[in-house]
């Protein structure tokens, strides 16, 4: 069997340059190339750090949004010879056995657009779970650590450590760049599956991760995780959840799933959390232009 040859893309806005070096080191000896596209004025030292792990720099002038840069990534690694795409986020730390295993599975499954890792939080060590849909019912699969597991069926994965099949790419499309950033992953993977393709989760491919500025832990029925990001991104969770559920490839399970989730959401950051008046009004305002298909800021 021919050895994939994998690429790696990296979307960085303003990185650490610690945390990347420590991204690219791991990453420089389990992918054939890596590319970093970073959204605005680059940093002092990011070229130079580039350069020292012979990684393909490229520069946009503005912040063109996550999903635009991923876009323009993604089609550099197909010219650099790419037969998977790895997408990582700048504070990403792939475990050293993360992409041979990841490749592994995209190789046994034939059928599979996509696979992607376990996120383990380099806060607090918590263990990201999956979300399936056997039957239509949505259920949180939790592996037990320390077991070896088999790729899971799964709803979506996050963007950092997937890796895409290059030749699946014709068939679902791009990510949605005018969504500019945040259920890009969730939107692109319910595509790829309502064109028959699946999504698998590989338990035991390990990415460390930081989701989110900060994460505080409640009880709620379990012990529960919530990252906090800024106001304005709180305008482009609520939008494009609003755009999500209106696609008509979603299926209805999914959309209520959502839309639960964005009233929880809601409550949570409005009476918990600080900056309740701006969040409330870039909530507001995600909303009224999701129900309008806006997709630009004003």
């Amino acid at each position: 069997m021919k050895t994939p040859h994998i690429v790696a893309v990296t979307v960085a806005y303003h990185p650490d340059l610690d945390l990347l070096a420590k991204q690219f080191a791991s990453l420089s000896s389990q992918t054939n190339k890596m590319v970093l596209l970073h959204n605005g004025p680059s940093p002092t030292g990011l070229q130079g750090l580039c350069a020292e792990f012979s990684v393909h720099f490229i520069a946009i002038e503005s912040n063109i949004g996550l999903a635009s840069a991923q876009n323009k990534g993604i089609e550099y690694a197909i010219s650099l010879g790419a037969d998977d795409i790895l997408l990582m986020d700048q504070d990403s730390i792939p475990y050293p056995t993360m992409v041979s295993l990841l490749s592994e599975a995209l190789a046994e499954h034939a059928g599979a657009a996509a696979v992607g890792p376990r996120s383990v939080d380099l806060r607090s060590g918590h263990l990201s779970r999956f979300l399936t849909d056997d039957d239509a019912v949505i259920r949180i699969s939790n592996p037990v650590s320390d077991t070896a597991h088999a790729p899971i069926q799964v709803a979506h994965l996050i963007a950092s450590g997937t890796l895409l099949r290059a030749s699946a790419l014709p068939s679902i499309g791009l990510m949605r760049g005018e969504w500019f950033i945040d259920h890009i992953d969730t939107e692109w993977c319910l595509r790829a599956r309502a064109k028959g393709w699946s999504v698998l989760a590989v338990p035991d491919a390990h990415l460390g991760h930081s989701l989110g500025d900060t994460v505080s832990h409640f009880w709620w029925g379990r012990m529960r995780h919530v990252s906090h990001h800024s106001p304005l991104r709180h305008y482009y969770m609520f939008r494009n959840t609003v755009l999500l559920v209106k696609l008509h490839y979603v299926p209805t399970y999914w959309k209520a799933f959502h839309l639960k989730r964005l009233v929880q959401m809601f409550l949570y950051f409005i009476v918990l959390v600080p900056q309740r008046a701006l969040r409330l009004k870039m909530i507001v305002k995600g909303l009224f232009d999701g129900f309008r298909n806006v997709t630009t800021m004003s």
